[in-house]
């Protein structure tokens, strides 16, 4: 009888053959990550660790963490809700995934409730999970044929209907309270609706449904308004794995640190940033942090390595320098970025003043031109220093040839804007500054970062008449160019690479 479990040495040998990479390389790595990052020796075999660059291994990591967060709470919940120990919902779950092709983890077994059910209704929902695994399955083959202009969406409407059906049996109280959370904020006629339940319980089967047999995540689904889209025009919208795997065609993943270490883009591009920028890492650097702050008595906290605004923050130069030192270095042990703060144009605080409002600048290096593909402007909320959308910063589309506002705004709830939800400011029609300056800009550097040819740049424009970057990101998602346009880009970007892959 083979082992049941794998033991350290089973996953450095897994990951070396894998990866091509010799086992004391991979053990020296995987220690390190586990070390760096708490990421045990399972996922980092599983999440292919020994493939990625450093900070590719920061952002996973907090996936990781994620999961694991989201394990614990629903293990809590089901032990609370089944009076069950873990051992005993652990043994449960393996037992059950002895009967079934559908391989239940602990997320899935609480939000089904299945610790409520006898052996009838355990081995009913079993048998629908199963069915809708296989018509999953057969409909992403259909659709695959369908985009290789074989066969129509008519010819799967049958199963769709069923898969839809399935989802709908399938819905438990929990499922249902976590998908109000997210559609609530842009349908409260139908979340808050008492007169009007089968309305309500239609979209949320539809929300289900549309999770898990396309891809679309929740927010996707509202900020996408795929309640109003049939199924053929939810399918020209790109997921984030399918966006992965055409860009992995044309950018180099291994490379990512080029653009995902805030200072190492930086010191590739600097001449283009305006602005000081250092990196603090140990105690040894004292001395340049003493000379950046004779130079800036306000600057920018940044984490060299995170994303999404996480970590941003402005510090002013209010106290002794070397206190001020060691207390944001004991915040930050793995180190931080220091950089001048940007003093932004009137036409940019205009749109608010609080946050350094800023353009994704998606540029395409084709090797010998550069595109620019679907800009849109971020803008921050009033008391936000950050223009983020999971900051609950509003998203706006830009004219490409431009620099006109061309839509209205949408924020990560779904909800649309005609104007700003705290100034008032008319949006569409809005004209940024000096537009050309900023094609040029991104002409200039969209060749300059090895690995990479399709980049999303944060550009913003300066007090002094200038278009400068912000920073730049090797991780492009496709909700802020699609929502803002109430339009998918599938299409546009595997015409625009030429991918010949199958999604």
């Amino acid at each position: 009888m083979g082992k049941k479990t794998k033991n350290r040495l089973d996953y450095i040998r897994l990951a070396s053959a894998a990866s091509g990479k010799g086992m004391l390389w991979i053990t020296r790595d995987m220690k390190t990550t586990q070390d760096k990052f708490g990421v045990n020796p399972r996922e980092y075999y599983e999440r292919k660790f020994y493939a990625m660059s450093y900070t590719q291994k920061a952002r996973e990591s907090k996936k990781t963490a994620g999961n694991h967060r989201r394990r614990a709470e629903a293990l809590k919940q089901a032990m609370a809700a089944s009076g069950m120990t873990e051992k005993q919902l652990t043994d449960r779950i393996r037992e059950l995934n002895t009967r079934s092709n559908y391989k239940l983890i602990l997320h899935w077994f609480n939000r089904l409730e299945m610790y409520k059910l006898d052996e009838a209704l355990t081995n009913e929902v079993l048998a629908l999970l199963d069915r809708r695994l296989e018509l999953g399955d057969s409909l992403r083959e259909k659709f695959r044929a369908i985009d290789r202009g074989e066969g129509s969406y008519a010819d799967t409407q049958s199963e769709y209907n069923e898969f839809r059906e399935i989802t709908a049996k399938l819905m438990t109280n929990t499922i249902r309270a976590e998908l109000i959370d997210v559609l609530s904020p842009s349908r409260p006629d139908l979340t808050d609706n008492p007169d009007n339940p089968e309305a309500l319980e239609e979209a949320l089967v539809d929300m289900e449904a549309t999770r898990v047999l396309l891809g679309f995540n929740l927010v996707e689904f509202v900020m996408f308004d795929f309640l109003h889209k049939t199924l053929p025009e939810r399918r020209e919208f790109i997921t984030e794995p399918e966006r992965a795997a055409v860009l992995n065609t044309v950018n180099d993943m291994s490379l990512a640190d080029n653009l995902d270490d805030k200072y190492k883009t930086y010191c590739f591009l600097k001449e283009f940033y305006g602005r000081d920028m250092i990196l603090v890492e140990s105690e040894k650097d004292l001395p340049k942090f003493r000379e950046f702050c004779e130079r800036n008595s306000v600057f920018v906290r940044k984490l060299f390595y995170d994303s999404m605004g996480r970590g941003v923050q402005p510090i002013k130069v209010d106290r002794n320098v070397d206190e001020l030192f060691r207390q944001l270095l004991s915040e930050e042990p793995d180190g931080f970025i220091a950089e001048g703060l940007i003093r932004a144009h009137d036409d940019i605080k205009t749109l608010n003043p609080d946050s350094v409002n800023t353009v994704r600048f998606i540029t395409y290096f084709d090797g010998e031109k550069m595109t620019l593909y679907k800009p849109f402007m971020k803008i921050g909320r009033a008391g936000s220093f950050v223009d983020n959308g999971g900051a609950g910063g509003i998203l706006v589309a830009i004219n490409k040839d431009t620099g006109v506002f061309e839509s209205n705004a949408i924020d990560e709830q779904g909800r649309r804007y005609d104007t700003h939800p705290n100034n008032g400011l008319k949006l569409e029609g809005y004209r940024l500054p000096d537009w050309e300056q900023a094609i040029e800009l991104g002409r200039k550097i969209c060749d300059k970062i090895p690995g990479f040819r399709f980049i999303g740049w944060d550009f913003t424009y300066t007090d002094e008449g200038r278009w400068i970057i912000v920073e730049g990101n090797s991780i492009t998602q496709f909700i802020g160019q699609q929502a803002t346009r109430d339009q998918g880009a599938k299409k546009s970007l595997i015409e625009l690479v030429n991918f010949k892959g199958e999604l």
